[in-house]
């Protein structure tokens, strides 16, 4: 924790280094009371009150610090070790300013070392080397000098092949690309090259093409695509960090199966198993409007704090707790919220992803399923989701 406290700090002081360049040329020189806030709480490592003052400063849609709040947010989720969090988080940031400069891909690239998905971090930290300015540069030559030392012999193979920018690639060591981008040498043993590749490629597509058309398709992704146009999301309320955080990331994984191909329009928040901070995100999630559900909490206790806050607020909240019997006229249960249109096709896919029934995994996909089958018919608000959901499912008493 002490070492990843130290990079926070070092990676703050190069953004405020980037602060002075054209990224964030356009905005004022004072924050708001809040952003301030919520920054004296990152700088202090009170993760949490920075987590919470973010993200209620971006369900505002005020958008004078939203890319701000966005960066340092994702700042926050990385301090409490919250890794997928701020990887989302990040990835809302991208989507909304694309052109933010370098020091999202950095602090993407600590975020994959820290999880220790190495190769991952050195090709995020070239995306932010090739945008970069000089100063910028040094500061990332470091991270990668660093993380060199730690490479196996099969990652950095992987890296001759994935990396393409000469100056990163000499850094670590590796020579020069090839016009294709990867390094050049013999073939591997068994390596097919030529017309044989060419050949097993199209053999492999024409085997792909027609696995897909004996599949039961997926719902519309048409329809779910036009909805994320239109600015839909779901939040996933999970505990990303803390006691629970296997079974967090579980039901995360699941989820994203079930948004596969529009996971842009999942929301994700850590909620750390902590009731009071359930809560807090719930609130700040009911105020921004193209929130239209959330799924979760897990445990039984955050799911007793974020259950009558739904109520209150109206927001549709599809429960993954087990046996906490809060269902309400917008909170469903667990199992009961999830019966899917396609059965064989989710039978299946569960089989093929070893999601066994009653799992973790096995709820959150159908819960995420659920949902995203009823946006693609059409439910891009609120009221209309809910109607969809009990319609599909009578099971779902109030």
């Amino acid at each position: 924790m002490h070492r990843l406290r130290v990079w926070l700090a070092a990676l703050s002081l190069v953004c405020s280094a980037c602060a002075a360049t054209p990224y964030y040329a356009d905005l004022p020189m004072t924050p708001t009371r809040g952003i301030a806030e919520s920054e004296d709480a990152l700088r202090r490592g009170d993760y949490a009150t920075a987590v919470s003052g973010f993200t209620d400063y971006l369900a505002t849609g005020q958008s004078t610090f939203r890319a701000r709040a966005f960066y340092q947010l994702a700042q926050a989720q990385y301090g409490m070790e919250s890794y997928e969090a701020a990887l989302a988080t990040l990835a809302d940031m991208q989507a909304e300013f694309p052109t933010s400069g370098p020091q999202a891909d950095v602090l993407r690239g600590d975020i994959y070392y820290a999880m220790g998905r190495r190769t991952d971090a050195i090709v995020a930290w070239q995306d932010a080397w090739k945008v970069g300015t000089d100063s910028d540069r040094a500061f990332i030559r470091n991270r990668i000098q660093e993380a060199a030392g730690d490479l196996t012999p099969a990652q950095r193979s992987v890296l001759a092949d994935q990396l393409t920018d000469a100056q990163v690639r000499e850094i670590l060591g590796l020579g020069a690309p090839n016009e294709l981008g990867a390094s050049g040498g013999e073939p591997l043993p068994g390596q097919l090259t030529g017309k044989a590749a060419e050949a097993e490629s199209e053999a492999d597509a024409a085997a792909g093409y027609a696995a897909l058309e004996a599949d039961t398709p997926p719902p519309a992704d048409l329809a779910a695509g036009d909805a994320l146009a239109t600015g839909v999301r779901v939040a996933a309320l999970l505990p990303l960090t803390g006691p629970d955080k296997a079974q967090g990331q579980r039901a995360l994984s699941g989820l994203r199966l079930a948004f596969d191909g529009t996971e842009r329009m999942l929301v994700v928040r850590d909620t750390a198993d902590q009731a009071d901070l359930a809560a807090q995100l719930a609130d700040a999630l009911a105020s921004e409007p193209n929130v239209i559900a959330i799924i979760g909490p897990l445990s039984p206790s955050t799911a007793a704090a974020v259950a009558p806050l739904a109520e209150r607020l109206q927001l549709p909240t599809l429960l993954l707790a087990g046996g906490s019997n809060l269902a309400g006229a917008f909170v469903l249960q667990p199992g009961a919220s999830a019966r899917t249109t396609s059965p064989d096709f989710a039978t299946r896919f569960r089989t093929a992803n070893g999601y066994d029934p009653g799992s973790t995994e096995t709820a959150a996909y159908d819960a995420g399923l659920a949902v995203r089958e009823a946006i693609a018919g059409g439910a891009h608000s609120r009221g209309a989701l809910l109607a969809a959901l009990r319609k599909s499912d009578g099971s779902a008493e109030r």
